[in-house]
């Protein structure tokens, strides 16, 4: 049995993996959450611990860039959008987001008046 296993994992890592990896390697946070989220649910009964946190740690540099570009003034998705489907996967990863976020929402709050509409969105 333990043959079997090795034979298993070795299939995933040579042939899933690369073909997952290349699935997400142009993965936009605000654009393609939804088929990415997907995939992951798809795939993470059926992966290798090792295999899963590869693709996680493929997806957390592309949320963090996103996280740092993101302006909660003008982008016109909101930030909750594009991050909250990904806490059932690796919630305590998403902790290091969380001040940039703050930050970025306390610096929109405080330049905001209340007839500008724009932080109902926020």
């Amino acid at each position: 049995e333990d043959g079997d296993a090795v034979a298993y994992v070795h299939m995933v890592e040579s042939v899933v993996m690369p073909k997952l990896l290349t699935a997400i390697s142009g993965f936009v946070p605000q654009q393609m959450t939804p088929p990415v989220v997907k995939l992951f649910e798809s795939w993470e009964p059926l992966l290798p611990v090792k295999s899963f946190n590869t693709l996680v740690d493929t997806v957390i540099p592309k949320l963090k860039a996103c996280t740092d570009a993101w302006d909660p003034k003008r982008d016109p998705t909101p930030v909750h959008a594009w991050l909250h489907p990904w806490l059932p996967f690796f919630p305590e990863r998403l902790d290091e987001l969380y001040p940039v976020i703050r930050y970025k929402i306390g610096v929109a709050l405080a330049e905001w008046h209340p007839s500008d509409s724009s932080a109902i969105v926020i």
